[in-house]
């Protein structure tokens, strides 16, 4: 009999409640159903159905290879290819989704991203960078030294995960969505603005 107690089930299904729950901000007529989105969602990882990875799950417990979790090396992959299954939603609006459900034991300082984007921050690499590179959040480059093997850091670069998350942290301090204007300084698309579908205030919990 189908154990859906397997941490790892457990694990997928929350991840995936995450992520349509977020989706929903930006369209409530038109988000799938649970049993919709957990089929495709596996199919992502190469099963054929959400049953499938369940009996999977019970026979294979200990292959980490066949967790159906999104983490940062299989963010962008993830992504493309359940918004060939959701085509109703952009693909920005599914990496927005996808990204605020992995790494939040990671603190992300949304203005310190802001901050590189605009390129006004020359500095060596701190415990706090060093963490955000670590995690792929931001990538690095350098140049090397004249006549030394070494190289120097020239510029921290946000990635679009790290750019992501940064926005997520913010709207969660705010306590409200992001302006058109405010996704923009974090890189952002302006079209991921859930305000537009708002008709009163509200307040966004967590």
């Amino acid at each position: 009999m189908p154990n859906f107690n397997h941490p790892n089930v457990i694990a997928v299904k929350k991840q995936v409640q995450l992520v349509r729950f977020s989706l929903k901000g930006f369209s409530q007529k038109v988000t799938p159903t649970s049993t919709t989105f957990l089929d495709c969602w596996v199919k992502c990882f190469g099963y054929e159905h959400w049953q499938q990875f369940i009996r999977q799950m019970n026979g294979n417990s200990n292959e980490q290879s066949e967790y159906a979790i999104v983490h940062q090396d299989n963010f962008h992959k993830v992504a493309t290819q359940l918004q060939s299954f959701f085509p109703v939603y952009n693909i920005n609006q599914i990496k927005w989704a996808l990204s605020g459900t992995f790494l939040n034991n990671i603190k992300v300082n949304s203005n310190l991203i802001k901050n590189l984007l605009m390129r006004k921050m020359p500095m060596s690499m701190s415990d706090e960078l060093a963490e955000l590179f670590q995690y792929g959040l931001i990538d690095i480059e350098t140049r090397s030294i004249l006549n030394s093997e070494d190289k120097i850091i020239t510029t921290y670069i946000p990635t679009e995960l790290g750019r992501y998350k940064a926005a997520i942290n913010s709207e969660k301090a705010l306590e409200r969505y992001l302006t058109e204007i405010e996704l923009i300084q974090f890189g952002l698309p302006s079209n991921l603005c859930k305000l537009r579908s708002i008709q009163r205030n509200f307040t966004i919990r967590y």
